[in-house]
């Protein structure tokens, strides 16, 4: 299961007949915060997902800082199984409203270790948002007219993350590797 910053829960397991002959399949759900099918994901809130003949089953699913699904689980004919990985396309940031911010934004050094510089383009307010793979927000920061904003790194953990910025109602993200 995984929860999205949004109130979103995404989960994933199987779904099918596990009577003899039967076709288990891939299954990925959302829901939404109130646990309704989420209507705008795929059929219903579910994809159903065939990579074998006869059985397949996720045992976990994350998201990506970009909002792709990554879901891992077993698949095979009875007697001979092998892992599965399966990317999803369907972003699901996609249903947010924003406006991207087309400015040049840059983060240095990337990869970091103890802080990074992110250099905007205007000297306006901005809101800075360090999320982790996993969709949650592990730091925040304000700017009011700051070209160059240092953002201290000793307390998040090694990984990849997404530095969103938003400036005037525009929002652009970056990708942000931390080393230790």
């Amino acid at each position: 299961m995984e929860l999205l910053p949004d109130g979103r829960i995404v989960v994933t397991g199987y779904t099918g007949s596990t009577a003899p002959g039967g076709d288990i399949d891939f299954l990925l759900g959302c829901y939404e915060a109130n646990g309704q099918p989420d209507l705008s994901f795929g059929t219903d809130g579910i994809v159903v997902t065939e990579t074998s003949p006869n059985y397949e089953s996720g045992y976990s699913v994350c998201v990506q800082p970009d909002g792709k699904l990554v879901v891992t689980g077993f698949g095979g004919v009875f007697g001979n199984t092998a892992l599965v990985v399966l990317r999803y396309a369907n972003d699901l940031s996609t249903t947010m409203t924003e406006k991207p911010l087309r400015e040049n934004l840059l983060l240095y050094p990337n990869p970091a270790t103890d802080h990074v510089c992110v250099q905007l383009s205007e000297h306006v307010a901005t809101d800075i948002g360090l999320i982790d793979g996993t969709g949650r927000l592990v730091g925040s920061w304000n700017s009011v007219g700051d070209r160059i904003v240092e953002l201290p790194l000793h307390r998040i953990r090694a990984g990849l993350y997404m530095v969103r910025v938003t400036q005037q109602g525009l929002v652009g993200t970056r990708t942000l590797e931390i080393l230790r």
